[in-house]
């Protein structure tokens, strides 16, 4: 595709979350590889899915991660988790995925 200026745009391929499980109190989280320069992790509380919590994984380009209790914003409850990933370019800046299909966990 092309934007505005005449610029070729990038499309990215969409992640998607392959696993969601508690272990402890933490909640890992892994997902498929996709060529792309870093992922982006997103958290709503099922009662606020307007308000989405950012988290990037580190290193940038790893396909797990995890929360621990404490980085839950609303603390216990139910919560949807999605994902999405970035690539920059000079001229063309920075480009991200469409968001992956959430998954739900209970954290307590």
């Amino acid at each position: 595709g092309y934007n505005r200026t005449g610029l070729a745009a990038y499309r990215l391929k969409n992640p998607t979350l392959t696993s969601v499980k508690k272990s402890g109190s933490r909640v890992i989280i892994k997902w498929n590889k996709v060529p792309c320069q870093g992922y982006q992790l997103q958290v709503a509380h099922y009662t606020d899915t307007s308000t989405w919590y950012k988290f990037t994984p580190s290193p940038q380009n790893a396909t797990s991660g995890y929360l621990a209790r404490s980085q839950w914003p609303c603390g216990s409850g139910k919560y949807y988790i999605r994902i999405r990933c970035q690539k920059t370019n000079k001229d063309r800046g920075t480009t991200w995925s469409e968001y992956s299909p959430w998954k739900s966990v209970t954290v307590n």
